[in-house]
């Protein structure tokens, strides 16, 4: 009777043992099947309108289909001439964890060598991801100036840092100049995680969706879960 016992406990410890492996291999193979993290890129030409998601102090915001750096269309910034530095809000990246990171580039338009206005890609961190206007403050970086020569590249990435109340970023194009100066930008790239999600004035990406194939993984790893804590 001792003998059977003892069989049948360590019958039981190897199916256990088996089950064990099995949801191993089912979750080796749901993260190989995951990958590394990839990105999401998001452009806009303001071909369709727009102008901007939000702004701080006295900026003007056009479409303007007179100069592109590409298609028909641009957007036009004026400096209204208030203190503070005028920023136009043409991008927002919410959904971001720690660490992750946040590439943005567009083009500037200004003439004027060597004096205003002139054009920055900065940034900024937000609180509430409903709110792109609920500013919590810049890690202090960005790209340089434009250059007065006519049409210049600016690219940045920072890396997001969450912080207490950091939970969004926006992208900013600032201009640095006086009253009735202008610049124009155009083609604007961002690039984010592709569980993040990121706003142009005229698109908004949502958060990739999951492959059905590693649902399917996750489904068998639950039930086999459930049936090892029935069995257990």
């Amino acid at each position: 009777m001792g003998a059977s016992c003892v069989q049948s406990h360590d019958y039981q410890n190897e199916k256990k043992g088996m089950m064990m492996k099995q949801i191993m291999i089912l979750v080796v193979g749901l993260l190989l099947l995951a990958g590394p993290v990839s990105a999401a890129t998001v452009t806009y030409s303001w071909e369709d309108g727009e102008t901007i998601l939000g702004s701080y102090s006295a900026i003007t915001a056009t479409n303007d289909t007179t100069i592109a750096h590409s298609g028909n269309s641009s957007l036009e910034l004026v400096d209204g001439g208030a203190s503070g530095t005028p920023q136009a809000y043409v991008g927002w990246v919410t959904g971001l964890l720690d660490g992750d990171t946040v590439t943005a580039s567009f083009w500037v338009y200004d003439t004027t060598l060597g004096t205003s206005p002139s054009g920055r890609l900065w940034g900024h961190y937000t609180r509430d991801v409903t709110d792109i206007n609920s500013y919590v403050g810049s890690p202090g970086v960005g790209s340089d100036y434009s250059d007065g020569t006519g049409w210049s590249y600016l690219e940045y990435s920072w890396t997001f840092n969450s912080g207490t109340d950091n939970n969004g970023w926006v992208i900013e194009a600032r201009t640095y100049s006086g009253l009735n100066d202008t610049i124009w930008v155009d083609d604007l790239t961002i690039i984010a995680p592709d569980y993040a999600t990121i706003y142009t004035a005229g698109s908004t990406t949502a958060p990739a969706p999951v492959p059905a194939a590693a649902w399917l993984f996750g489904s068998g790893l639950l039930g086999l879960l459930a049936i090892h804590r029935r069995k257990a």
